[in-house]
């Protein structure tokens, strides 16, 4: 049976598409109802919200316009909810897979079972991080699928002696491959792949011509298809005007000209880097980095993951379904697959990477994984030729079925950390939520998220506040850029200089931006994941022995004064940061600090009664402050001594001291003479504690 319709192909290999569904589904699926928003999905979440689905044109006009138009209508269509978008976001890698099985199938079909194999280790590759950001890399995973496409009707092409279907299959390559360009420019390099393909179905084709004969007819096949990147560079070049810095060309290659023998030395250690990063790192690093910490539960879901991937393939492979690896040709045929995967895979990956060089860039596994999904398509076939040279059967199924497994596990043991990741963020603002009811506008947020979540990471600090906080009355959008009322500070170095100095204080990033306003901000820190969200007051500052040096040097600064009760408006998505948990330890001590700021002295000490009904207790010593801080007003020495014994750090115990100071200064105490006589059980722990 042929395979040159989608209908023929997929009756003929419809189990194969099922295995590429069933170990892919093993691998990113067990954990997709967990997502929410992951680094920059939050901006394009945000500015929709606020903005509209057309915001999205403003934001792309400036480099990749054809975005903003896919992104009105994504927006239009899935809305704020971040499981549509990770949805779609596999279907695309799914149907990518699946084609790219047809794909290989078309340039060697006698190689089945080894195309299957292939089209494993593309759907699974572990080394690229990104696709747990459902939104926004939806247009890089949809390249890959137009490309992919392109590459599949370009060869129907090619089989087809049908006038009509000729014209269709070029119109439908070149239009596939002008919008994927369209969407992300620099897979452009990725056309040279293309005519490696066109090569190995001209040799395949006329396999007695000689060299300069295949390459004569490589090239004429080829021509129709130049217009894709003729057509886009044309259009690129004349008609479109680029004001993106890091997209433009001319720019971007006048640091050559200027020092062409340096920056060619870093073009090729670029190179050489993304080369390996693609083909070595990119296979093991992500395994490396989250299995390890993984827990009990999830260590046993990624045993029964491995072994149901690695059960399935085998029960597939073991069948006559697909013939056997270069079962109908002789072992000369089998290395001359061999030479054409390798060196086609290297020609194909050197493409992919060359435009990505020319713009000083590197592919990256933990950064810029999204610059690897093109040349994927070459370097899968390398790394089962490598496996390949392996000649005993046995072995190299062993290994194959192992490595499944193993990219099974690499993908969930990574979905797992970015869930923790994730939870956590969305646990830091519904903490957010009990502490402060309202905020007033113009508020400006330093925050410190535990573990280094941080870290690039600056999109969850700003956008959760405003999605939150922001009345859309007070969003204000100009000449495409819409600006919020509320401030989120970049967790950086810089960031501390901007504060002494009170420099930086309008930031704009594509369609959102806000005022700093310095004498207005608050800080907001949680150490670590034991410890809960500490919204610091600068008479009283909440700072643990986790904090970090920007919270302890600007905690003085932070005013909870612009934190407003009662709550009138809050925009709180359980979609976004999940079911808001107010029975636990956190919840409990957020209400107490909201009742010390608003000075319900009596409900701080319902709330102690109740944490200690319920068994709860802090992970961080400094959170015991509120409850001392209840018993300090009411003179109760009993209390003081219960809290005091359990402070053992010295940190924590000489801020109970300078509490107890900062108390009785601003007279917050109900009767004057026990607050003196009760200073020593509280300052006396701090000599005794540093003897």
């Amino acid at each position: 049976m042929k395979s040159n319709t989608i209908r023929d192909f997929c009756q003929k290999y419809w189990k194969a598409l099922f295995i590429l569904f069933f170990v892919s589904a093993l691998a990113y699926l067990p954990n997709i109802t967990k997502f929410t928003l992951y680094k920059d999905d939050w901006y394009y979440i945000a500015d929709g919200f606020f903005g509209g689905p057309k915001i999205f044109r403003e934001m792309f006009y400036i480099d990749r316009p054809l975005r903003g138009y896919l992104w009105e209508f994504l927006f239009t269509l899935l809305k704020t909810d971040p499981l549509p978008y990770q949805i779609l976001a596999y279907v695309w890698r799914l149907v990518s897979g699946m084609l790219y099985f047809w794909l290989l199938n078309l340039v060697w079909p006698k190689h089945e079972k080894t195309n299957l194999w292939i089209s494993l280790l593309f759907l699974l590759y572990p080394g690229y991080l990104w696709w747990v950001s459902g939104v926004e890399y939806q247009p890089y995973i949809l390249t890959q699928l137009l490309q992919v496409f392109s590459f599949v009707t370009m060869l129907l092409f090619l089989k087809t002696n049908n006038i009509f279907k000729k014209l269709l299959f070029l119109a439908c390559s070149a239009a596939a491959g002008w919008t994927g360009l369209m969407f992300v420019d620099y897979t452009i390099g990725m056309e040279l792949f293309r005519i490696v393909i066109v090569f190995l179905f001209v040799s395949h084709e006329l396999p007695l011509a000689r060299m300069a004969a295949k390459i004569k007819k490589t090239l004429l096949s080829w021509l129709p298809f130049l217009i894709i990147p003729a057509g886009f560079m044309i259009w690129r070049t004349f008609f479109f005007t680029n004001t993106r810095s890091e997209t433009d060309i001319s720019l971007q290659m006048g640091q050559f000209f200027a020092a062409p023998a340096q920056v060619g030395l870093v073009w090729l250690q670029n190179l050489i880097k993304s080369f390996f990063n693609i083909n070595l790192i990119g296979w093991i690093q992500p395994f490396a980095d989250n299995f390890f910490g993984l827990g009990l539960v999830e260590f046993l879901i990624a045993t029964v993951l491995c072994f149901l991937a690695i059960i399935a393939v085998k029960k597939m492979i073991s069948k006559h379904y697909l013939p056997e690896e270069d079962g109908t040709g002789s072992i000369p045929d089998s290395r001359q697959w061999e030479k054409e995967a390798l060196f086609g895979g290297v020609i194909g990956v050197i493409g992919g990477i060359m435009p990505i060089v020319l713009m000083n860039r590197e592919v990256s596994i933990t950064s810029y994984s999204h610059y690897l999904l093109n040349p994927l398509m070459a370097a899968a076939p390398i790394l089962f030729v490598l496996i390949n040279f392996v000649r005993s059967h046995n072995l190299r199924r062993s290994i194959l079925l192992s490595l499944i497994g193993f990219l099974v596990v690499s993908n969930y043991s990574y979905s797992v950390n970015i869930v923790k990741e994730e939870t956590t963020i969305a646990n830091f603002w519904q903490q957010v939520t009990l502490r402060a009811p309202r905020m007033a506008p113009d508020t400006t947020f330093l925050v410190n998220l535990p573990n280094g979540y941080a870290d690039d990471n600056w999109d969850a600090i700003w956008a959760p506040v405003n999605y939150l906080y922001a009345l859309p009355s007070d969003v204000v959008e100009k000449n495409g850029v819409v600006w919020y009322p509320f401030a989120g500070l970049q967790p950086a170095i810089e960031t501390s200089k901007n504060i002494l100095l009170n420099s930086e204080l309008g930031l704009s990033y594509r369609t959102h931006g806000f005022y700093n306003r310095y004498d207005q901000m608050i800080v907001i820190s949680q150490p670590s994941l034991d410890s809960c969200v500490h919204v610091i007051d600068s008479r009283w500052p909440r700072l643990s022995i986790w904090d970090n040096d920007q919270v302890l040097l600007f905690a003085s600064k932070s005013d909870t004064s612009n934190i407003i009760s009662p709550q009138t408006y809050l925009n709180y998505d359980k979609k976004i940061f999940g079911k808001l948990d107010e029975n636990n330890w956190c919840g409990v001590y957020q209400k107490a600090e909201l009742a010390l700021q608003l000075e319900a002295w009596e409900k701080i000490s319902g709330l102690k009664v109740e944490a200690e009904t319920k068994g709860f207790k802090p992970g961080d010593e400094i959170e015991w402050m509120p409850f001392l801080q209840g018993a300090i007003y009411f003179g109760d020495k009993d209390q003081i001594k219960s809290i005091m014994a359990q402070i053992t750090q010295p940190f924590v115990a000489s801020q109970a001291c300078t509490t107890y100071d900062a108390m009785q200064q601003g007279g917050y105490y109900s009767d004057k003479a026990s607050m003196d006589a009760n200073r020593d059980l509280v300052c006396h722990s701090v000599e005794k504690i540093n003897e």
